[in-house]
């Protein structure tokens, strides 16, 4: 469906900025009732998770629509990359690593 009214939805998305609004404020809404629930081991939180994921997809989708391939793929390349080189380092050290500082 994006790619068939693509420029339709992005002047949609982007001249009216209250749905960028709306769906951040629902994926974080959307987040807090989910992990809530999985706290509690409802059965509920494996729909409110794939609601969360339906409702992100969508937003997300706007912004990847605005970049060229090459420019998102270079980001997922990089993070990636960088995932990579973390876990790595993070199998290899066996020094505990919690004196370094508070995040």
């Amino acid at each position: 469906m994006l790619t068939t009214f693509q420029d339709l939805l992005v002047q949609l998305m982007f001249n009216a900025r209250i749905w960028l609004i709306v769906t951040g404020v629902v994926e974080v809404a959307l987040v807090i009732a989910a992990s809530n629930m999985a706290y509690k081991n409802s059965p509920a939180a494996l729909p409110m998770f794939l609601i969360y994921s339906v409702v992100n997809g969508f937003s997300l989708s706007f912004i990847v629509s605005l970049y060229l391939p090459g420019t998102v793929l270079t980001a997922f390349i990089s993070s990636a990359a960088l995932f990579f080189v973390m876990a790595i380092i993070g199998v290899v050290i066996k020094k505990d690593l919690s004196g370094i500082g508070v995040l």
